[in-house]
């Protein structure tokens, strides 16, 4: 089942970019190549490569390691934005004049590269960049909480719960537990019977 799953990530890697090929988002609203996807995909191949050595297949896992490696390689280099000091929200190819337009839009969904899919550790500068960014883009004026993303309109662009959570849970591997505290706070004093 690993090596079926892991052959399929693989089968799906665009040989231009290196990042996985263009899907919906983590929102399932925009279809590109999304840091969010490409940080899925690294994590899912390390994955991989860790049950392969502890399964005694040293070539799969070998190979899963390595592969999951060219993957981080790439989105450090195509989805870092140096100018913005963050990390981008995906990129998308044109096949036909053979160029890639960026996604600057600031997303929730960045902290994946940190939590759950340790691409990089939380206290690189490039993962506390784009968190400074993302509080300081996606808190919500006079509600707080967190939205999923710039200029979100589904249901009014409000904060969620799990949103206002994820950041809060990256403030914890960081320990700035009062920043930390407030969001989670927040989520608490906010949730429904629903959440």
């Amino acid at each position: 089942a690993i090596e079926k799953a892991a052959k399929f990530l693989l089968s799906h890697i665009d040989r231009d970019t290196g990042l996985p090929l263009e899907s919906y988002d983590l929102w399932e609203e925009r279809v590109g190549q999304h840091t969010y996807s490409a940080a899925a995909v690294y994590g899912g191949l390390t994955g991989a490569a860790k049950s392969a050595k502890e399964l005694g297949f040293d070539d799969l896992s070998k190979r899963w390691a390595d592969s999951a490696s060219s993957i981080k390689d790439n989105i450090l280099k195509r989805c870092w934005d140096s100018d913005r000091n963050r990390f981008l929200r995906g990129i998308m190819p044109d096949r036909q004049h053979g160029s890639v337009s960026i996604d600057p839009v600031v997303d929730i969904s960045l902290i994946g590269l940190v939590y759950p899919f340790n691409v990089i550790e939380p206290d690189d500068e490039r993962a506390i960049s784009t968190a400074q960014m993302i509080c300081h883009r996606l808190l919500s004026p006079g509600v707080g909480g967190i939205k999923r993303y710039e200029d979100d309109i589904y249901m009014g662009g409000n904060p969620w719960i799990l949103t206002t959570f994820w950041l809060a849970y990256y403030y914890v591997l960081i320990d700035e537990l009062e920043r930390a505290k407030e969001l989670f706070e927040w989520a608490i004093d906010h949730a429904t019977s629903m959440d």
